[in-house]
């Protein structure tokens, strides 16, 4: 076709395109009850760990000073129910007689770390997936 040209043009109607999410904020804790407590060395100790306002299951849950040691000390996660979870500690009798020959007063403490983490290259790469770029 000789002399005719067409033109075509993108218009948009001024459509607003939403997106939405829906969140829920949890505000997790720790606590032991009691906070001091007296036992005999002759006997395993438990101490338990109550995590609240947790989302999901805690997996790795700290216990300071104490690690997982054979004949030692137990460490147990514990199992989610609703938004908490209670993890133990279990210190061996001989263990009790080693702490005391050591002091006769031990603190032991429960951690949990909340959230991601990210080394700052993977932060801002994570940052870019969010906003849709790379």
């Amino acid at each position: 076709i000789s002399g005719t040209s067409q033109t075509s043009k993108l218009t948009t109607n001024n459509t607003p395109v939403t997106a939405t999410q829906t969140i829920t904020i949890y505000n997790p804790s720790a606590s032991i009850t009691p906070s001091t407590k007296d036992v005999i060395a002759t006997e395993n100790h438990e101490i338990s760990c109550v995590l609240t306002d947790i989302p999901s299951q805690i997996s790795g849950v700290l216990w300071a000073p104490a690690t997982d040691i054979t004949n030692e000390y137990t460490l147990e996660d514990g199992t989610i129910s609703g938004t908490s979870q209670t993890s133990k500690l279990t210190i061996s009798a001989a263990k009790l007689v080693s702490l005391k020959s050591t002091s006769a007063t031990q603190t032991f403490s429960c951690k949990i770390t909340v959230g991601t983490r990210y080394s700052k290259p993977d932060f801002w790469r994570a940052l870019g997936s969010c906003n849709g770029h790379n």
